[in-house]
């Protein structure tokens, strides 16, 4: 069913070689405390979902997760996966995998090894594989089903808030550049940048501006700086949250508190809507829409 009027779905309708846009990353890109705050839930991936109707929305970001995680399942990464005995059950049989990425619990990604599809998962402490239709499955090289969706797809990637500190933040910097230049290159992605919460000590502080203007460097007018965004009049004075008349906070770098959750880790229901403001306006500056 079509939504809005014909005139908003002129306006906002994808362009012609628009197939689709999948997200990447972790907690923020999912939308996590979206209910907070606004007087109702607001999360980018459904405000996303509509806008590019009928377009369809794959919504592969997963909370919790790292840079490292997201590398494979965009297929940057194809790691080898070893059972014990050489060869898996048939059923959910823990596994090894040859890849720095942790065994976060929330973790899943459908795939193949050795062409058996089935999903590699987590459980905080180990990885398992499950394969489809209980087939038995020898040791061999995981590849990301996700794969499938990128060829014709544009792409938004926020990734690696939960690993920034590491090495300095390079680390997030050489994963986000090789899972662009996976997903098609820069034209074809829009790479969001780390924002500073009120919980980010001072190594997490510096790491965050490290990323932030080594990837605004590298991705020019495909690079929104969310941290821009949420503490100047850019974001503050934008048409979602323009009644409240939020101002910067004073010789400081932090986001005002009427957009950041209860858990000081997450953007609410308001912070939402203006990372949702700017993405839609990116995307049609890019004429993508």
């Amino acid at each position: 069913m079509a939504t809005g009027t014909p005139g908003t779905r002129r306006l906002l309708a994808p362009s012609r070689d628009f197939r689709g846009l999948a997200t990447w990353g972790a907690s923020s890109m999912t939308g996590e405390q979206g209910h907070r705050g606004a007087p109702t839930p607001n999360r980018i991936i459904d405000h996303l979902a509509a806008t590019i109707h009928p377009q369809p929305l794959y919504a592969t970001a997963i909370g919790g997760t790292h840079s490292t995680h997201n590398r494979v399942q965009v297929g940057v990464d194809k790691p080898r996966v070893t059972f014990h005995g050489g060869v898996s059950s048939g059923k959910r049989t823990r596994c090894s995998v040859g890849h720095p990425m942790t065994p976060w619990g929330w973790f899943r990604c459908p795939g193949t090894i050795n062409g058996v599809s089935g999903v590699l998962k987590a459980d905080g402490k180990h990885f398992y594989w499950e394969p489809k239709n209980g087939a038995p499955t020898k040791n061999g090289t995981f590849v990301s089903a996700h794969q499938r969706i990128i060829a014709d797809k544009r792409h938004l990637v926020w990734s690696g808030k939960n690993n920034i500190s590491s090495r300095g933040g390079q680390t997030v910097i050489d994963d986000v550049r090789a899972i662009v230049n996976t997903l098609g290159g820069a034209k074809r992605v829009i790479v969001l940048g780390q924002w500073i919460t009120p919980r980010d000590d001072s190594t997490k502080k510096k790491a965050t501006k490290k990323v932030n203007d080594a990837q605004r460097a590298q991705f020019a007018h495909n690079f929104l700086d969310v941290q821009e965004l949420l503490t100047t009049s850019w974001g503050l004075g934008s048409p979602p949250v323009v009644p409240f008349g939020i101002r910067p906070v004073a010789r400081t770098s932090a986001v005002p508190a009427k957009l950041v959750a209860p858990d000081g880790i997450h953007l609410n229901g308001w912070g939402n809507r203006v990372v949702t403001w700017a993405l839609i306006a990116r995307m049609q500056e890019l004429r993508w829409l």
